[in-house]
């Protein structure tokens, strides 16, 4: 996905794909930028409260307990975004090592001859 995106964006950029800017743009950011923000500007938050060790402590306690004490949907919510931008940092990390992976396979039996 990750290649075919970054082709994709490649193609719009020399004018060969007819899909609107916004469409290529939107999902390129979504699914390559995006996961390597949400990893950059914690690891800079992590690297402040390692200074006050307490503070950082009591904070990630706050955060935990009241994400406990939400409503059962916003928790899965949460859940599912942090679950979700784990799985596209991890493939993003696996496509520059250079480790590609095929998640689909042709099934021959599906396509007529």
């Amino acid at each position: 996905m990750i290649n075919a995106l970054t082709d994709a964006l490649k193609y719009k950029l020399r004018g060969e794909l007819p899909l609107p800017a916004y469409i290529v743009l939107a999902n390129y950011y979504m699914h390559v930028l995006s996961p390597l923000i949400q990893l950059t500007i914690p690891s800079f938050l992590v690297a402040s409260l390692i200074r006050n060790v307490a503070f950082a402590t009591s904070s990630l306690l706050i955060v935990i307990l009241a994400i406990l004490a939400l409503k059962k949907n916003t928790r899965a919510m949460i859940e599912l975004y942090i679950t979700s931008t784990l799985a596209l940092l991890m493939a993003l990390m696996k496509n520059i090592v250079g480790k590609r992976s095929i998640a689909w396979e042709k099934i021959e039996s599906m396509r007529e001859t």
